[in-house]
């Protein structure tokens, strides 16, 4: 995997997804266990705005040069959805 890659196209990923009204509260590189592990935490209203997302980000122009960095960047995806803990 080119990390170069990956790294020059995530602020546009970014950007594309806070186009949609997602925000990006925490982005972490494990330091330790499987290499190049990250993980992003975002806050969405909701599973229909993780949807709406999705279809936004295919939108740009230039999509079609993005989709194969994200296709090789992603090994192993894991989608959970969580809500505030009322102690926290």
């Amino acid at each position: 995997m080119n990390s170069s890659n990956r790294n020059a196209s995530a602020p546009h990923v970014k950007a594309i997804l806070e186009q949609q009204r997602w925000r990006l509260n925490m982005g972490l590189m494990f330091q330790t266990g499987r290499l190049n592990t990250l993980v992003h935490i975002w806050s969405i209203r909701d599973m229909n705005h993780f949807s709406e997302g999705i279809a936004g980000l295919k939108k740009p122009p230039d999509f079609p040069e993005l989709f194969p960095i994200l296709c090789e960047s992603v090994v192993d995806e894991r989608l959970s959805f969580a809500e505030d803990a009322s102690y926290a």
